[in-house]
């Protein structure tokens, strides 16, 4: 899955200021020396830019599959930074990487796709900083149907597709789960959460386009058309807040 460069700027700023700082300081206090970084599921280049002024002495090298954002990426004059375009699931080994970095990536992952990727890591003996790992959302004040359309926007996102299912809102457990208990990794994880309120019309914006188009098919469009004019009216009035819960995790063997 790809995502536009107008909904990857607009998310910079929450997730930048959700990140978990003591998730965060336990990464950068585990590493002594100047290390090899590899950012996957790059995008245009948000993770890499918050964590190049943190890890300031260690070569970076930046993967996606999207050859538009990627070209984005390599616009914003990182000349002293590589840039790879495919897949992370095409890359074999991780030998001579440190750490792996990943900005909300592994919801879009299926389990099995994860755990052969966990399997690599542990191989090379690759630490891991996943940060806005999603767990849930929610509105306050929560109306009866809000529940009933953040079910369905939660169950397309475990949808079957052509690769399984993804891990969607359970992503987190899974995670840990796998780097525990299968490749005894050692886990160290924070809350990243998002708060939206009535002056973040942009990001209301997205979140309510995205769910719309998620789940038009599967219920009454003209009952979802309704409860998202709602919404926004709600808004507008300053009556209503989202909560986006996330996971920040290290894990390191």
């Amino acid at each position: 899955m790809s995502f536009s460069e107008g909904w990857l700027s607009e998310r910079e700023a929450f997730d930048n200021n959700a990140r978990n700082n003591c998730i965060e300081k336990n990464a950068l206090q585990y590493f002594s020396t100047p290390i090899n970084i590899m950012d996957i599921g790059t995008g245009t280049g948000n993770n890499f830019i918050y964590y190049r002024k943190k890890f300031v002495n260690d070569s970076w090298t930046l993967v996606d599959n999207d050859s538009n954002l990627l070209e984005i990426c390599r616009s914003k004059s990182f000349s002293d930074v590589k840039t790879q375009q495919h897949s992370v699931h095409d890359i074999n080994s991780f030998n001579n990487i440190n750490l792996i970095t990943a900005n909300a990536v592994f919801d879009l992952f299926s389990l099995e796709q994860f755990t052969n990727f966990a399997k690599k890591i542990s191989l090379s003996k690759t630490s891991l900083l996943t940060t806005l790992n999603y767990k849930s959302m929610s509105f306050t004040p929560q109306l009866p149907e809000d529940h009933t359309y953040i079910k369905l926007y939660e169950e397309h996102m475990i949808r079957q597709q052509s690769f399984g299912c993804a891990m969607g809102a359970k992503c987190t457990e899974k995670i840990v789960d796998v780097l525990l208990n299968t490749f005894c990794y050692n886990i160290h994880i924070g809350n990243s959460n998002w708060v939206i309120n009535y002056s973040h019309q942009n990001m209301v914006h997205y979140i309510l386009e995205f769910m719309y188009h998620a789940i038009n098919e599967t219920t009454d469009k003209f009952a979802l058309k309704k409860w998202i004019q709602n919404k926004q009216i709600m808004f507008q009035k300053k009556s209503v807040v989202l909560n986006i819960s996330h996971s920040d995790i290290f894990a390191h063997p």
